[in-house]
């Protein structure tokens, strides 16, 4: 069984500025795994002389990665094109990526938007897989998963520990921010 509380963060709150860094943070960190896992996905399925200038920077950043993500790692092919939660989190910390290791994004949070991603990801395939045993189920090919919009806010999860602040267990306040 899981609480959950869902608090809204008025403009005018103390905590708004906190809130809306995250959230710009996260949805910034959202997008970077998108443009990671779009790429990587159209890329597979060319020949390597038909991908374009962002493929092959994504797949020579993959390269020049796994001999420091570990032997665990394997480079994506076509049959193999989904990028785990663990590919993911291996390779944004390897390439020291910028949006990963932004000041001010706690961890936890980095973590569960790789998360969010891949969830995301999974249902893409499961709906492809289900649209090509009965196409006529659905009004179209499902889309690839979209970027997060720069200026729209995202709703945040965060677990306890991230959303709690104050200086002292009085001064605590337990928010989610959105």
């Amino acid at each position: 069984m899981y609480n959950v509380k869902k608090v809204m963060i008025h403009p005018k709150d103390t905590l708004y500025p906190y809130c809306e860094t995250i959230t710009s943070l996260t949805n910034n960190l959202h997008n970077a795994i998108m443009y990671l896992v779009r790429q990587v996905y159209t890329g597979t399925r060319k020949a390597e002389s038909e991908l374009t200038p962002n493929e092959k920077e994504i797949f020579n950043l993959i390269k020049k990665a796994l001999p420091i993500m570990g032997d665990d790692y394997k480079f994506p092919t076509q049959k193999k094109s989904f990028l785990s939660y663990r590919f993911i989190d291996a390779y944004m910390k390897a390439t020291e990526n910028v949006d990963y290791y932004k000041t001010g994004l706690p961890r936890q949070t980095a973590q569960h938007t790789i998360k969010g991603v891949v969830k995301n990801m999974k249902g893409y395939y499961a709906s492809f897989r289900s649209y090509k045993q009965n196409p006529s189920s659905f009004t179209g090919k499902p889309n690839l998963p979209n970027y997060h919009k720069k200026a729209v806010k995202q709703p945040l999860s965060s677990r306890i520990r991230t959303a709690k602040l104050g200086k002292t267990k009085q001064e605590s306040m337990w928010r989610v921010c959105r």
